[in-house]
């Protein structure tokens, strides 16, 4: 018997396949750093249920990101206060697209 399983693009990049340890090698980051950005309610990772961490793809794209501000010595506030600008003109482009299709 052969499943034929169709899963959207979308779905693979949220699917959380990484450990944590797996997803510190990626971003080059301490386990303890990434610890402290879901202490600092930074990100949420998914977990399993007996509570392991696990990311996605797209968490791991969002740690580098915050990797790089982290490298560039930005501190907790100034990342809060960039990834709410991101997060503020992404929301202002997607209500621009649906005006445009209007």
């Amino acid at each position: 018997m052969r499943y034929n399983v169709v899963m959207g693009q979308n779905e693979r990049r949220n699917m959380p396949l990484y450990t944590i340890s797996i997803a510190s090698r990626l971003c080059h980051l301490p386990v303890h750093t990434i610890r402290w950005l879901e202490n600092n309610s930074i990100f949420e990772p998914a977990r399993t249920e007996g509570r392991q961490r696990m990311f996605s793809d797209t968490d791991i794209e969002f740690l580098l990101e915050v990797a790089t501000l982290l490298e560039r010595k930005v501190n907790l506030a100034g990342i809060r206060v960039i990834l709410e600008i991101k997060q503020t003109h992404h929301l202002e482009s997607i209500s621009l697209e649906i005006v445009e299709e209007e």
